[in-house]
């Protein structure tokens, strides 16, 4: 007698299957494997999609880094700071910005995946 299998989670997923997954929730259909539905409802469901820093607007994390960014440049130029400081405080806000981008980008699959996968 074999053990049962441990329940699919979305990290057991391959990439290939969570990206499919993500293209059907954007055309508002599930994953037909009901393993894959589970595991893609759970992922979306997670407490931290629901935490205080997600409930704001996709555009504010990489608009703060956009205007962080723009200020370090301004303060570093008014301080006559020497051009490498400059261009590693431009290299951290570009990071921080294409962070926000990605953060967002995940919210948005993680809201379009649970309200597909929620349904029977």
């Amino acid at each position: 007698m074999t053990a049962p299998a441990a329940p699919l989670t979305w990290a057991d997923l391959p990439t290939a299957t969570r990206v499919e997954v993500v293209r059907l929730a954007g055309r508002g259909e599930a994953h037909p494997d009901p393993a894959v539905r589970r595991a893609a409802h759970e992922w979306a469901t997670m407490p931290s999609w629901s935490s205080r820093a997600n409930r704001l607007p996709g555009w504010t994390l990489p608009a703060a880094a956009a205007v962080l960014g723009v200020l370090l440049v301004v303060v570093g130029l008014a301080v006559d700071a020497p051009w490498p400081m400059i261009v590693v405080l431009v290299a951290a806000a570009v990071v921080a910005l294409v962070l926000g981008l990605l953060g967002a980008n995940a919210r948005s699959s993680a809201a379009a995946v649970g309200a597909v996968a929620a349904r029977p």
